[in-house]
């Protein structure tokens, strides 16, 4: 059998092979690329499923408190009342111990030391 291709004929065998090799390597740098952005995908997803995670997991401490609310907000007005309470009496009893204190012991100086 004779070798009967013309040397037109093989330089475009070579060209076509030459495009052919160039096009697997595109494609072997997209799959790459591809692969990449999958894997960031994945991660992106499991960061995702995390926060919702998180996020049910405060959503449910904030349903407790926002139970409570009404209830501390109650005894925080009554501890409030009872301190007020306590100042004013306190108040009452100092300055009537200072009204009917004897003219001698308020006018008097004061010892120390």
């Amino acid at each position: 059998m004779s070798d009967t291709t013309t040397p037109g004929a093989e330089l475009l065998i070579d060209y076509r092979l030459s495009q052919l090799e160039r096009a697997v390597t595109k494609l072997v740098e997209q799959n790459a690329t591809i692969i990449a952005m999958e894997q960031r995908h994945l991660e992106t997803r499991e960061a995702l499923e995390r926060a919702f995670k998180s996020l049910k997991e405060q959503d449910g401490r904030i349903r407790a408190i926002e139970t409570d609310l009404p209830t501390m907000r109650l005894v925080r007005g009554w501890v409030i009342t009872g301190v007020l309470a306590v100042m004013a009496a306190s108040g009452t009893v100092v300055v009537k111990s200072v009204t009917t204190m004897p003219p001698a012991l308020a006018t008097q100086p004061s010892r120390t030391g």
